[in-house]
């Protein structure tokens, strides 16, 4: 979960109270009055003087008394009216903080089936069932790799046009551990052909990685940073190959320049347990308005006890899913085979991402990553917010 830090309110000053007024003023009345016929004692004739004398004393010590007690409340008042202000702006931060996004400026999958989320949005009611089935490409050589790195270039060429020269591209590649060089080779071959102009560089991530790609070090960046993301899951016989693109702009690129034209955005995601989830989906419903408006669900590696209970929590938020244009819940490993563990999230916010595109809804994407519930809220767009 979000771990956010709980400030409490300060309590409201004590209001005045007349009734305790009248009995201070009562109380100084009485000792004035033996303070006064024990230090000045007054003959009959002097009756005036003496009443004069115990209304100005009593007048002038209730009145500083009651002058030093409006000070402080109103002191009091505008400490609790600060102190709230703050609050609300730490919310306020911590909500814009929870809605920082990704820009998806385009966006690629390739499988051996060719299935594309029309498919899903479509047909899924005529989708093979393919669960616990393994997919693999006819040949992994070279020659294959380049045909993949061509199409995905030719599929973002239009996009990467658009991308000031200045930038540096940052290919993040998601592969099996070895021939790191060869694939860089040949990704920049891909890249020549579309006849690109922008710098690349290699951050290089390993498919048998025992933690999941922490996302959050690509949206806090505070540089103007394009992310091209390549998951590479061919190399494995134990689950369905495929390969992934996506092109992706922080906020500190896309926020000034209009002309990227993204085609949606994902949000912070959040990364629970089995235990704790209830609890996130409360937090995202609570501090992230794009989660109230969800339409539509794309699940992997979950199991369907899983499944339903995030529906029910979702009902519970009064959040309507769509059920006309489409299902509105999509099972991606009953139709696209047996996931990867480590990285088959990749595969999943792919079509989640194409999703928003397509139907112009928000789209939630939820899975299982190293024994971990993670969910990632994708929008079609962020005017709104």
């Amino acid at each position: 979960m979000w771990e956010k830090k709980t400030i409490r309110e300060l309590p409201p000053p004590r209001t005045i109270k007349i009734w305790h007024w009248l009995c201070i003023m009562l109380f100084v009345f009485v000792c004035s009055l033996l303070s006064i016929i024990f230090i000045f004692p007054l003959q009959v004739n002097n009756n005036t003087l003496f009443i004069v004398i115990l209304f100005c004393i009593t007048s002038l010590i209730t009145g500083i008394l009651f002058s030093v007690r409006v000070f402080t409340y109103y002191l009091t008042l505008e400490k609790v009216k600060t102190w709230d202000e703050q609050i609300k702006f730490y919310d306020k931060q911590w909500q814009q903080w929870s809605m920082q996004s990704l820009a998806v400026l385009n966006s690629v999958i390739i499988t051996p089936l060719n299935s594309s989320v029309d498919d899903f949005l479509t047909n899924q009611g005529e989708m093979k069932y393919a669960a616990n089935k393994a997919f693999s490409f006819d040949n992994n050589d070279q020659n294959l790799y380049l045909e993949f790195y061509e199409w995905i270039f030719a599929n973002l060429a239009d996009s990467l046009e658009l991308i000031d020269p200045k930038c540096v591209l940052t290919v993040i590649l998601f592969s099996f551990p070895g021939e790191k060089t060869e694939k860089e080779n040949l990704i920049r071959k891909a890249y020549k052909l579309i006849n690109g102009n922008l710098t690349i560089e290699f951050l290089h991530e390993s498919t048998l990685s025992k933690e999941p790609f922490n996302f959050d070090t690509l949206i806090d960046d505070e540089n103007p940073s394009l992310y091209l993301i390549i998951t590479d899951n061919t190399e494995t016989t134990e689950s369905s190959q495929f390969i992934t693109a996506l092109l992706l702009a922080n906020e500190s690129l896309y926020e000034n320049r209009t002309h990227l034209n993204p085609q949606s955005y994902i949000l912070r995601s959040m990364l629970t347990t089995e235990n704790e989830y209830p609890a996130a989906v409360a937090q995202m419903h609570e501090i992230q308005p794009e989660f109230s408006v969800i339409k539509q669900i794309w699940y992997s590696q979950l199991d369907q006890k899983i499944v339903t209970k995030i529906q029910i929590l979702l009902s519970d938020y009064g959040i309507k899913l769509d059920e006309v244009d489409s299902p509105n819940s999509h099972l991606l490993d009953t139709y696209l085979g047996y996931p990867n563990k480590t990285i088959g999230y990749w595969l999943a916010l792919a079509f989640t991402v194409q999703a928003a595109s397509r139907t112009q809804q928000t789209q939630l994407m939820a899975t299982s990553v190293m024994d971990k519930l993670l969910l990632t809220t994708v929008t079609a767009s962020l005017n709104n917010n």
